[in-house]
């Protein structure tokens, strides 16, 4: 068995058949799916056992609900595989996407390929170098540091990748099955510490959706308190592994982070439940020490966030946030550059 698909599975039967189906009609098919049904409560476990049903490459592990990162690692464990490629439930892949990177993985006998993604159709930016084998220690020197403060969705998102399960099995890495926020970039860190090496293809074949529920933009209970511990998590990694990075993009992924999930909370319906979440974030020591240092240095508007949240005026930044995120701030942006442009 050369590849092992991880689909963990949690109400999506909208999105469910277009997900497997551009998994079972990959042009390579030496590969089996592991679907994990994670306590849905929608018809998605029975799609799940249809496609068992008829296509023998199809496992079926249904369980109660525990979370995406408990999902993801049932999948490792019982997965044979030579590499590893894990989709989410709500998305899908080109038809060609494991034959292009296996290809490549053999050539060069790599323990990890990526490549670029695309979400809600527009290819993101790709932050490291392509189309060449890169080994240790310029892993470690260039592509770990931007891994410290980024976000995964965009380069190098552990969706578009193929992993050795060796690396994962040696060096014990899992998902951190008590978080569903940041459990991706937590495991990514600690895949690219341990490889010895590497290939980013720029070629897209993971096609990334949001929708309203789904696992990007809906509110998910703990993600607040977990955004902290991850970032204590990730900075115990930046000594662990002895990362040379930006300290000053590593505060503006953190305030990213607490502004994107601060968005998303605004979305409760509960006002105090919706209120205590916000300030448990908003007023918590570490938060307020990250926005003091960027108070000064951010850009514009994150600059004026930071400035609001070390100053506890926690009204001013969640407007300050909605404006940003709704992205009135981007079109207020492009307004200003072209009016400058006339000058």
């Amino acid at each position: 068995m050369k590849i092992s698909v991880i689909v963990p599975v949690y109400n999506t039967e909208k999105y469910l058949n277009r997900c497997i189906e551009s998994i079972l009609v990959q042009t390579f098919s030496d590969l089996e799916l592991l679907l994990i049904d994670d306590g849905s409560t929608d018809r998605s476990g029975e799609i799940c056992d249809a496609y068992a049903a008829k296509d023998a490459r199809v496992k079926v592990f249904h369980k109660e609900n525990g979370g995406v990162s408990r999902a993801r690692n049932l999948g490792i464990e019982n997965a044979k595989g030579e590499y590893l490629s894990f989709i989410d439930s709500d998305d899908s892949i080109r038809p060609e996407m494991y034959e292009t990177l296996l290809n490549i993985a053999n050539r060069h006998q790599l323990d990890l390929i990526s490549s670029d993604i695309e979400l809600n159709g527009k290819k993101l930016a790709n932050h490291v170098p392509t189309d060449r084998v890169i080994e240790q220690p310029e892993i470690h020197d260039t592509v770990l540091p931007y891994f410290s403060f980024s976000g995964t969705v965009g380069t190098g998102a552990y969706t578009t990748m193929l992993i050795k399960r060796s690396v994962l099995m040696e060096n014990n890495i899992r998902f951190y099955e008590d978080f569903s926020f940041q459990e991706d970039l937590m495991f990514v860190i600690r895949v690219y510490a341990n490889i010895s090496s590497m290939y980013y293809l720029p070629k897209t074949f993971y096609e990334y959706t949001t929708h309203p529920g789904g696992l990007y933009t809906a509110y998910r209970k703990g993600d607040g308190e977990n955004l902290i511990k991850a970032r204590k998590i990730i900075l115990g990694f930046v000594e662990q592994y002895e990362i040379p990075i930006d300290w000053a993009k590593f505060d503006n992924a953190y305030l990213y982070n607490i502004s994107w999930f601060i968005f998303r909370t605004l979305r409760l319906k509960e006002k105090k439940e919706r209120e205590r979440l916000i300030d448990s974030v908003l007023l918590a020591d570490e938060t307020v020490a990250v926005c003091k240092r960027l108070a000064e240095t951010a850009a514009s508007f994150d600059r004026r966030i930071a400035r609001a949240i070390a100053q506890k005026k926690i009204r001013k930044a969640i407007f300050l946030i909605k404006f940003v995120h709704s992205g009135k701030a981007a079109k207020l942006q492009k307004i200003i550059g072209k009016l400058k442009g006339k000058r």
